[in-house]
């Protein structure tokens, strides 16, 4: 932000200066390439200066302006170079600034997101252990025995026993009648 208030103090300033400068000198019947520069209209008001000097910080109409001024007012070629690099870069640097910003405060809010998400899978998890070991604990002691335990390892067994038949199969006899999936 600092960046774009130094770039428009420092073209008013300049608008100040290049106003005078060209905007009241005579270039009579200067004929230059393009045929259509007209003094007025890049340099006869001060917005008119301050638009051209924005134009110029873009690179836009820069060979248009500097032919002429160059022929007319030669020691103004490098002042309007300095102007150009200065603002130029000022553009540049802003502009990159401002990219990396964003791009940084996305990388932050995406990390926040993960970190948020994995806090939540943990959370869900824990929940999922406590139901588990107090469905394991029989007699709620809040300790789990051998004995509750031998309980789950059986379940489990008999529960992988079941899904390989029914992978196999697709179906599981559990009594004369069938069940199918």
């Amino acid at each position: 932000m600092w960046v774009f208030v130094l770039l428009i103090i420092f073209i008013y300033v300049a608008a100040l200066f290049f106003r005078v400068v060209i905007g009241d000198a005579d270039y009579g019947d200067l004929e230059v390439d393009p045929p259509y520069w007209n003094r007025d209209l890049y340099f006869g008001t001060f917005l008119r200066t301050m638009l051209t000097l924005l134009n110029i910080s873009l690179m836009d109409d820069w060979g248009t302006i500097i032919r002429p001024v160059g022929e007319e007012q030669g020691w103004l070629v490098p002042l309007l170079i300095v102007f150009l690099v200065v603002t130029a870069f000022s553009l540049v640097n802003a502009i990159v600034g401002l990219v990396v910003q964003n791009t940084v405060s996305a990388g932050k809010q995406l990390e926040e997101e993960r970190d948020m998400i994995r806090k939540v899978h943990k959370l869900h998890f824990a929940e999922q252990l406590i139901q588990l070991m107090s469905g394991l604990d029989r007699d709620h002691d809040y300790k789990v025995s051998l004995e509750e335990l031998a309980r789950l390892m059986i379940a489990l067994t008999m529960l992988q026993v079941f899904k390989d038949c029914l992978q196999k199969s697709g179906c599981l006899m559990v009594s004369p009648c069938r069940i199918c999936t």
